[in-house]
């Protein structure tokens, strides 16, 4: 009886889960393209520290590997 409710209540559960069948209607328009955000004042020097980093940490790993 135990396991009865508890695969009952499991389906509940994942019936409700479940989503919405996909509409059989086209869209009815496209959707817009638009631009992108301009970037953040300080994104490019965020960029270049990573690329730093990221550039130190290969050489680190090469040094590592030839010794």
């Amino acid at each position: 009886m135990r396991r009865l409710s508890v695969l009952l209540l499991a389906t509940a559960i994942l019936g409700a889960c479940a989503g919405d069948p996909p509409a059989d209607e086209p869209a009815a328009e496209e959707p817009e393209v638009t631009s992108s955000a301009p970037a953040l004042p300080g994104s490019r020097a965020i960029d270049r520290a990573r690329g730093a980093a990221d550039a130190a940490n290969a050489r680190a790993l090469q040094h590592d590997t030839i010794r």
